[in-house]
């Protein structure tokens, strides 16, 4: 099992929005919405590197 952390920047209106989206994406295991310099931490978890890309 590969795990991969995705940090991501939105638009402030849009956090929510993207989070759904990608909460309903094969191998997105979790969706947290941050403070700071980033606007969400995807964790992904997949079987093989080559599903990441």
């Amino acid at each position: 099992m590969v795990t991969a952390i995705v940090l991501l920047n939105t638009e402030r209106d849009t956090v929510n929005t993207v989070a759904d989206a990608l909460a309903g994406l094969d191998g997105v295991s979790e969706v947290h919405s941050v403070a700071g310099r980033v606007d969400l931490v995807a964790i992904l978890r997949v079987p093989e590197n080559d599903e990441l890309a």
